[in-house]
Order: structure tokens, then C-alpha cells, then sequence
């Protein structure tokens, strides 16, 4: 993944995610498609969209690899 703007978590900002990443299907960080076993959740997080829409929940996970190189998100 190129320099992205990141919030202060350390995660991609869910405006640059895949749907897929966005609801823990795939890894935040690379886009790889996760297994119940080899996934890290990262707990519910909430994004504003904007005044209409309002906020959105989205459940980032992580493959084991990206964790560790990360560290915690």
C-alpha cells in the first residue's frame, strides 16, 4: 500500500478500503483474504461520513503477518 493519510489508530482510513477490508473479510493492511484462524481483530470502529449519513461501524481485522510488522494497531 502506498503513503495513505491515516487517523490516528494507525489504520487506513475506511474511505480508502475495499468493502471486503472494510467488514474484516480481507486484511486492512494488504487486502488478503483472512481465516478464522489466522485473523487479528481490531476491534469495531466508527468512521463519520458526513452530517446525513452520519457515523458507520466498520470491523477492521488483520492478517498475523501485517500484525506483527505493525505491531498493535
Amino acid at each position: 500500500m502506498s503513503a495513505v493519510s491515516r487517523p490516528p489508530t494507525g489504520l487506513p482510513s475506511p474511505a480508502l478500503l475495499t468493502e471486503l477490508q472494510r467488514y474484516g473479510v480481507s486484511c486492512v493492511h494488504c487486502g488478503v483474504m483472512l481465516t478464522m484462524g489466522a485473523a487479528v481483530e481490531l476491534g469495531t470502529r466508527y468512521h463519520e461520513v458526513d452530517a446525513v449519513t452520519g457515523r458507520t461501524a466498520w470491523y477492521p481485522r488483520s492478517c498475523q503477518d501485517c500484525h506483527t510488522e505493525r505491531g498493535a494497531a
